[in-house]
């Protein structure tokens, strides 16, 4: 069972560190590339840009969860913050159900979508099934982060029901 969580633990930093951190490499490189090219050799390419952009794709869609997981990414939290701990928690578990019931009704469409779609992109000829794919990938994440943290506070709310430690 070790093994298998170290594993999964493994996969998931490389999904939502290790490989949009290779995507950022490859596209700074590729795009300051373009950019001599283009402007100070007058002799521009036609992949790079293409490059480009499925990298920066595979770097927002697969690095975002990292961000949602831990709690960095832009939040508006005004109502949040004008709650109890009680409410905060009622909030955190009203949002993620709603991120979840949204995510688990899209994601077959969202399959079908990217799978039914036959079309190539222009100039690597790359299946745009692939290139695609990691929205799939994006949108797994974030109901299983909606489900913990929907476990998380729920855990909590059980935790204090008696009023107990709403100092968190």
């Amino acid at each position: 069972m070790k093994k298998v969580l170290s594993l999964l633990t493994f996969l998931e930093k490389l999904i939502e560190i290790y490989i949009p951190a290779v995507c950022f490499v490859i596209m700074f490189f590729v795009f300051n590339m373009q950019v001599v090219l283009r402007y100070g050799f007058n002799s521009p390419t036609v992949w790079s840009n293409e490059v480009a952009q499925i990298t920066f794709l595979l770097l927002v869609m697969l690095s975002s969860n990292y961000s949602f997981k831990i709690k960095k990414h832009v939040c508006f939290t005004m109502l949040h913050d004008a709650v109890n701990d009680i409410g905060k928690h009622i909030i955190d578990i009203l949002a993620s159900l709603l991120l979840l019931v949204l995510f688990v009704y899209a994601f077959p469409y969202c399959w079908d979508a990217i799978f039914s779609n036959p079309m190539k992109s222009s100039v690597l000829r790359l299946p745009l099934k692939w290139v695609y794919f990691p929205y799939l990938i994006f949108m797994f994440f974030t109901i299983l982060y909606s489900l913990l943290d929907i476990i998380k506070s729920a855990n909590w709310l059980v935790k204090n029901r008696k009023g107990e430690g709403l100092e968190e």
